[in-house]
């Protein structure tokens, strides 16, 4: 399938799902359209594709790689640390009366998968010069589409 094979998994997976209905029973197509589900990131439906490849031909060639893949997959799902940064740093600011003031900043920040497109990265920030400043920060990454 070219599209697939080009990275048009949308286009793809309207072909591939009109061949299904044009020949139900053909373990090709239920296999390539198992493929291009697990391609687009929808486990659940590529999961379902592989039970029912399995029910009908559990020794089907390339099941069991698609299997895999998906197990895989599904095992990593879900949230899970992605990263943890610690940092720290010293600054001095030399004013022009000569005087100087020196500061310390600390920062801890984690990052989250939360799925397979969104990754949620949380920050607490402390500043200590004659006043503590403590600041938190929050961003959210979301991949679109399939690229």
């Amino acid at each position: 399938m070219v599209e697939a094979y080009d990275g048009h998994l949308d286009s793809a997976i309207v072909l591939i799902n009109q061949a299904a209905v044009l020949a139900p029973d053909d373990l090709d197509i239920a296999l390539a359209r198992g493929y291009i589900l697990f391609w687009r990131g929808d486990l659940a439906a590529s999961r379902i594709a592989v039970e029912a490849i399995e029910a009908r031909d559990p020794n089907y060639p390339e099941l069991a790689t698609l299997r895999t893949a998906v197990m895989r997959d599904q095992k990593n799902a879900g949230v899970h640390l992605r990263s943890l940064t610690f940092g720290g740093g010293l600054s001095t600011i030399k004013l022009r009366n000569g005087t100087s003031r020196t500061w310390n900043t600390e920062q801890l920040v984690a990052a989250v998968d939360l799925s397979g497109q969104t990754t949620l990265a949380v920050g607490l920030m402390r500043e200590e010069r004659n006043v503590s400043d403590n600041r938190l920060s929050a961003r959210m990454d979301r991949q679109f589409g399939n690229g």
